[in-house]
């Protein structure tokens, strides 16, 4: 808890537009837009780093920057997500058991890409795009991280850690020189499972269409 008394607008998206606002799901799919999800992880952990040593952050200040800017949006998208019910999206796989041709490790599940005909060393993107960090509950409906996320700390909490945080990445100080009483490890697992169930979320409900098109028309040239 970083807030003992809820600002106003501690739950309400202040950098989102209108219109990402509206279509939140969409802030989902601009974000692994700009980063690919291996290339995220790699960015978050090297800031967390940086936080916790007395070292200079490995990503450049600009790299960083916009980061800071994306997951800040990220977070925003999941927080009115998680209002809404998500029961029936595509992103929520059912767990049948019955069906001999379900296979929970299929790479479309979480992997788009890794079942393209144009991906030249499917194996390595399969193996980054894994979600380690979710349990069997939460590759089957990513959506319930974000609640999750949310019980740990409110929307206007996540601002103000990932600021104090991003300032401190910039500083030549470390998280233990400034006397802050953050749980970091607490803060790596939240967003790294945000990362992971936003990812599935962006696979199944925008890309896996797209590359299954482009496989379709891939057979018909060759056919």
């Amino acid at each position: 808890m970083i807030f003992d008394t809820p600002r106003p607008w501690d739950n309400l998206p202040l950098r989102l537009s209108n219109e990402e606002i509206s279509q939140p799901y969409e802030v989902i799919h601009d974000f692994f837009s700009a980063f690919e999800k291996h290339r995220a992880i790699t960015i978050l952990q090297r800031w967390l780093y940086s936080v916790c040593s007395n070292k200079k952050c490995k990503e450049s200040p600009s790299t960083l920057l916009f980061f800071y800017e994306k997951i800040e949006y990220l977070i925003e998208a999941a927080y009115l997500i998680s209002q809404l019910n998500n029961s029936e999206r595509k992103a929520v796989l059912q767990n049948d058991s019955e069906n001999e041709d379900f296979n929970i490790m299929s790479a479309e599940y979480f992997c788009a890409w890794g079942s393209s005909k144009f991906t030249q060393n499917p194996a390595k993107l399969i193996w980054q795009d894994f979600p380690r960090s979710l349990n069997t509950k939460e590759f089957f409906n990513p959506y319930s991280v974000f609640k999750k996320t949310f019980r740990f700390y409110s929307l206007g909490e996540w601002r103000q850690e990932l600021s104090n945080l991003f300032n401190m990445a910039l500083s030549k100080e470390s998280l233990l020189d400034d006397g802050l009483d953050t749980d970091i490890l607490s803060v790596e697992k939240h967003l790294l499972k945000l990362i992971d169930a936003s990812h599935l979320i962006d696979i199944r409900e925008f890309r896996l269409d797209y590359v299954t098109s482009i496989n379709g028309k891939a057979s018909e040239d060759n056919g």
